[in-house]
């Protein structure tokens, strides 16, 4: 197999996977070689985007948590594991809806943010997040529910803003 970057006539690159086969004669040796080459330049476009993001999501100062359909944790950044004091090791796999709520939580905002979810509308809500050591503070949740092409919700990302010194200012 081979995996080429050329040029193109016009000066754009072009990848391309090639796969030669040969052809054996009644002899048992090499007559001919036929190839195949495919152009895979959009998918390697592609590839590298998915990186780039990739970088993007893991390094954000944001905590980034990207859920299931059923709210199940799929992945975290650095940023969400320093937020809620988890790691990733402790959550992914798991609902972890409740895990954050405390005493001065407003499980009323928290359900109506649920429920915008489950309808494959975003959602904007400020609450007190208590961390796995117990102490808190407040962070702003940003979800966007990804839709399939039926429309109907195929995972969640959360983006997680600690707000804690703004609402210490504020009245």
């Amino acid at each position: 197999t081979l995996d080429l970057t050329l040029d193109h006539k016009n000066g754009s690159p072009v990848s391309i996977i090639g796969n030669l086969k040969p052809i054996i004669g009644k002899d048992g040796k090499i007559e001919s070689a036929t190839s195949i080459l495919t152009d895979v330049t959009e998918v390697r476009k592609t590839e590298n985007e998915i990186k780039k993001l990739s970088l993007v999501a893991s390094e954000s100062p944001d905590g980034i948590l990207v859920r299931d359909s059923r709210g199940i944790t799929l992945w975290v950044n650095k940023a969400f594991e320093l937020t809620s004091g988890y790691t990733a090791a402790e959550i992914i796999g798991k609902d972890i809806s409740g895990l954050f709520t405390g005493p001065g939580t407003d499980l009323k905002a928290h359900k109506q943010a649920v429920k915008k979810r489950s309808k494959g509308e975003k959602s904007n809500i400020e609450l007190l997040l208590y961390k796995r050591d117990g102490s808190s503070g407040w962070i702003r949740l940003l979800t966007y529910p990804i839709l399939n092409g039926l429309g109907k919700v195929e995972s969640m990302v959360t983006l997680l803003q600690d707000i804690t010194e703004r609402k210490k200012i504020s009245p």
